[in-house]
């Protein structure tokens, strides 16, 4: 190997390991949610607010990539909302978007979305056609963006802090191994599943091909 070639990433599929997976998914997703909540604020602010639909994306988008991490999955890990203790109305805000979160997205029926049907009539008191008006909310102010964001940023903070302790340890445990071990492991390797296994959960997944660069 040259000095020019990359180094193969070697997977580890120990306890240790998993537990750093599930911690880095968390911290991408809540990257995620600033990422969108700053192009939203952006929008708003550059007085661009006529594409209604964009700025509905967003938000739906980043309730829901900032929910996942709180939420119980296949992933080993989640956060806990006690990370918020001490951190005056944080609580309070972190258990607003939550709820914001099931009423806009997993719920139909909630008092942010209504739909009113009935029929149009004449003076003479003739029906001639029907009508439906529809309500719901499309996204928040610049400050509840704002809200979100710095929540997504505890978040990140929190779950860096545990990604470094956690790869520490995974060093550790790799080191303890003897060069002859470290070279049988798997690389680390990753293909897009086909469309027909979009619903499968990740733990059914079969193994995939093809190396892909790690992230940084």
């Amino acid at each position: 190997m040259t000095a020019e070639e990359p180094m193969p990433l070697k997977r580890m599929n120990t306890p240790t390991a998993k537990k750093l997976e599930g911690l880095v998914s968390m911290h991408q997703d809540l990257r995620y949610v600033m990422q969108l909540t700053h192009a939203a604020v952006e929008l708003i602010t550059n007085k661009d607010c006529s594409d209604n639909l964009l700025l509905q994306t967003y938000w739906s988008a980043a309730l829901n990539a900032y929910a996942r991490p709180f939420k119980d999955g296949v992933r080993q890990e989640q956060l806990k909302p006690d990370i918020f203790s001490g951190i005056s109305g944080a609580p309070e805000t972190h258990d607003y978007f939550m709820k914001q979160r099931d009423k806009l997205i997993a719920h139909s029926v909630n008092p942010f979305e209504e739909v009113g049907v009935g029929v149009f009539v004449s003076p003479e008191g003739k029906v001639v056609g029907t009508g439906e008006l529809a309500a719901q909310l499309v996204a928040t102010s610049v400050e509840g963006f704002r809200d979100l964001n710095q929540m997504a940023k505890i978040g990140t903070e929190d779950l860096m802090k545990k990604i470094e302790k956690q790869r520490e340890l995974l060093v550790a445990e790799a080191s303890k191994m003897s060069p002859n071990e470290l070279r049988k492991l798997e690389n680390v390797r990753f293909t897009a599943p086909e469309p027909s296994r979009a619903g499968d959960s990740r733990a059914k997944s079969p193994k995939t091909k093809g190396a892909t660069k790690p992230k940084a």
